[in-house]
């Protein structure tokens, strides 16, 4: 069970909690009816104390959090003593070594209550408590200042009995003090805990205990105070609200600041007025040590409030320059910041070397994994490009691009071919590289905006080159993976692409054309990768469902070799080698010259390979044999100009070999 949902109160306590409320009406009711001193006063006033005693107990029991229960606990020991000292006073007291019972019933209440108090306030966890609890103490101080000043002031002034007499009354005005700083502090700490009115009660019955208290030394002070009276009522309540507090109490959470937001209207207004109350009462006439005490103790947390506060807004300038200057998701500079810094690269004079980067691969990354792995993958390659341009200074300018400044006459291959290294990752079914172009400043350049232009052009001459390139190592790597995977698939992959040779020479296709058929032969059925080896391998008929998951590999084919930009019309042949002359192949359902030429080649190739080929589950026929089988499928399965053209090329492969 959650703290909070043990800290509800059930429906028998809310109408015990309704129940004291009604008797403090009732007390002042029948205080204005009967008038102070009566016999029933008092007994109403007992009863409800007892009770308002055991449920504030009863109240810090259920709290769930062990430290959040002590506090509760200490606080409703402090009741206990008050309640306690009331009965004693209003009925036996007794002298302990010539301090009444009550009296030191009354006097344990005080540190007991605020050390609850403090301890419960202390519990919230919310941003800036720090400061928080600062403006608290800087009104709480304040507040018990004017009071010293005026209230408990006269109280003080009036002659009493002896030494004795004159320590407890100081005792109770400190104590006094005491609860107006935590009352008002805590109220003013609530500014960022969202002010919830079930938790106002804590402090409200601290108002109400150090108000009653007040009332009670000055009229006491006049001569004028009698029990039963209004300031019983006052006492009352604040036993009351101290009976309620644990059981409506809610801990603040990291959030409540922002559910109702921390005005900084609210600090404003608390500083000046605590400045201005508490200078009023240093310069007025003399009121008294404590009271000058507290109003300088509060401007000097004025002051150091001050100090804090310009230190925050001095740190979030710097923070807000640092956000206004650097990329959210990598931690880089943005293109403000470079501008700013090309700006003064271009006015010193000296010399600079500028690369801007763009990201190749990177989209189909983003839309292959997602947009979360590809802020990942941003962020990852930012910080590598961070370290490896050490000591120039790195940018993202937005997107997939990104940005070195180099001071200093370096040179500009060695540093670029450091950067696009950094920005280059590799993976199963992935390739993101870099492209790059730089210019020099002030040599080429001089200014920002034309340094800019200049390196933008280089980068994408850059990137066109490279588009039409075919990269080795990714093909190798490729057709590795597949020979690691699944060696017999790696074995038939290079049997059909050697037929494929073959019959592309018979065809007279020129090197560009038998190059794209060989890569494609080499790995058309790639995509088998995906397929479960249950299924490759079954010796059984397949499933409805197996087929039309075997049907899916060459779709795979094509999405993995695709991430290559220079195999992406390798991707294309890939897609289509399963596709039949007679427009019942699959995936796409094309049908005689709509099948890339290559595609059908590679088709009969396989086929021919697969008919010959003996498997645990399949005896190799001959070649003889499978070529009466490619025949019979012509028109229908296969191309039947290219059947030919396939006969006619292994014809001249024997004829070949038996003369070489």
């Amino acid at each position: 069970m959650s703290v909070n949902a043990r800290a509800q109160p059930s429906p028998p306590l809310l109408l015990l909690v309704g129940v004291l409320g009604a008797a403090v009406a009732l007390h002042a009711v029948l205080a204005a009816l009967i008038g102070p001193g009566a016999p029933a006063l008092d007994a109403l006033y007992g009863v409800v104390t007892v009770l308002a005693a055991g449920a504030c107990l009863a109240g810090a029991a259920r709290h769930a959090v062990p430290a959040a229960r002590r506090a509760w606990f200490v606080l409703g020991a402090g009741l206990v003593c008050w309640v306690a000292g009331d009965l004693s006073w209003l009925y036996a007291d007794v002298a302990l070594g010539g301090v009444p019972l009550s009296d030191a019933l009354y006097l344990a209440y005080y540190p007991l209550i605020a050390c609850g108090a403090w301890a419960i306030a202390r519990r919230d966890d919310v941003p800036g408590r720090g400061i928080l609890s600062l403006d608290g103490a800087i009104a709480g101080t304040a507040v018990a200042a004017l009071a010293a000043a005026t209230i408990l002031h006269g109280a003080l002034a009036q002659p009493v009995g002896g030494t004795l007499a004159t320590a407890l009354n100081i005792a109770y005005v400190a104590g006094d003090l005491v609860l107006v700083v935590l009352a008002v502090g805590t109220f003013t700490g609530l500014r960022g805990t969202g002010r919830d009115a079930r938790r106002l009660l804590l402090p409200s019955a601290l108002a109400l205990a150090a108000g009653a208290d007040a009332a009670f030394l000055a009229s006491s002070a006049a001569g004028t105070y009698t029990t039963g009276g209004l300031v019983d009522t006052a006492y009352l309540a604040a036993v009351c609200a101290f009976a309620a507090a644990p059981w409506l109490w809610r801990p603040a959470g990291p959030d409540a600041a922002r559910a109702r937001g921390m005005g900084h209207w609210d600090a404003r207004l608390v500083t000046v007025a605590a400045a201005a109350t508490s200078t009023a009462i240093l310069i007025a006439a003399p009121s008294g040590v404590a009271a000058r005490v507290l109003a300088a103790l509060s401007l000097l947390g004025v002051v150091v409030r001050l100090v804090l506060t310009a230190h925050q807004t001095e740190r979030l300038l710097h923070i807000r320059e640092h956000e206004a200057l650097t990329d959210e998701l990598t931690g880089l500079g943005n293109r403000r910041a470079l501008l700013r810094d090309l700006e003064a690269a271009t006015a010193d004079g000296q010399p600079h070397l500028l690369t801007i980067l763009d990201l190749d691969g990177f989209k189909r990354y983003n839309d292959t994994f997602g947009h979360p792995v590809g802020d990942a993958l941003l962020r990852r390659v930012g910080v590598q490009l961070g370290i490896a341009a050490l000591p120039g200074r790195t940018y993202r300018l937005g997107g997939d691009e990104f940005c070195v400044l180099w001071a200093g006459g370096v040179s500009a291959p060695a540093l670029t071919a450091r950067a696009i290294a950094a920005l280059t990752e590799r993976g199963e079914g992935f390739s993101v590289t870099a492209c790059a172009g730089h210019v020099h400043v002030p040599r080429e350049a001089a200014t920002a905006v034309e340094a800019l232009r200049v390196a933008d052009r280089r980068l994408y001459a850059a990137k066109a080159a490279a588009a039409g390139r075919d990269d080795p190592h990714t093909r190798a790597a490729l057709v590795r993976t597949v020979q690691e995977r699944q060696p017999d698939l790696a074995r038939h992959h290079q049997a059909v692409a050697a037929l494929a040779d073959e019959v592309g020479r018979v065809l007279g296709l020129d090197a560009e054309q038998r190059d794209v058929l060989v890569r494609a032969a080499e790995l058309h059925d790639i995509g088998k990768l995906a397929i479960p080896d249950q299924i490759l391998d079954s010796p059984d008929d397949l499933t409805d469902d197996e087929w039309l998951f075997m049907r899916e590999h060459p779709v795979i084919g094509e999405r993995i070799l695709a991430c290559a930009p220079p195999l992406r019309g390798v991707a294309a042949v890939v897609r289509s080698t399963h596709e039949r002359w007679d427009g019942s192949g699959y995936p796409d359902r094309l049908a005689g010259l709509e099948i890339p030429l290559a595609a059908r080649v590679i088709a009969v190739c396989d086929a021919f390979d697969v008919i010959t080929t003996s498997r645990p589950y399949h005896r190799g026929e001959t070649v003889e044999a499978a070529i009466g089988e490619l025949r019979r499928c012509a028109g229908a399965q296969f191309d039947p100009h290219l059947v030919e053209a396939f006969v006619r090329a292994r014809a001249a492969t024997a004829t070949a070999a038996r003369q070489g």
